[in-house]
């Protein structure tokens, strides 16, 4: 495990890490767990390259803080993955609203995922909206 970490921490480009953090397996705890920290340090990572830069960082960032979303998930931090999925959605609206087409089908599939973070962490109401959103917006595709 500590060649893993090493291997991690050792990523000089934000791309680099990404790529680490798509292909982490989730077999132990401690795998999902060094699968959020990775997640965590992407996302830090493009925030600071997004800063007032391109749509492809923000879409990076977007995209990196969905895959944060699922990893919290993963370990039972419900709330977090909640907080990192609204981020994630707000960026996407930014993204639909300069170009629609492009990142329309992104913000539909936030839509629909969020709506299980909603749910288990007991907002049922907000669950259904997002889920309803979604698939209007899907249907729209």
């Amino acid at each position: 495990m500590r060649w893993l970490r090493a291997i991690v921490n050792k990523c000089d480009t934000v791309v680099s890490l990404d790529e680490i953090v798509l292909i982490l397996p989730e077999d132990t705890l401690a795998l999902r767990q060094l699968a959020v920290e990775a997640c965590q340090a992407c996302v830090t990572a493009w925030r600071a390259a997004a800063k007032g830069s391109e749509t492809d960082f923000r879409k990076n960032q977007a995209l990196s803080l969905g895959r944060l979303t699922v990893r919290l998930s993963n370990v039972g931090r419900y709330e977090e993955a909640l907080l990192a999925a609204r981020d994630s959605i707000a960026l996407q609206r930014t993204l639909v609203d300069q170009d629609h087409d492009s990142h329309a089908p992104n913000l539909a599939v936030f839509l629909v995922n969020i709506a299980k973070y909603l749910s288990l962490t007991g907002h049922r109401d907000a669950a259904l909206k997002a889920s309803l959103e979604g698939t209007q917006l899907f249907r729209t595709l």
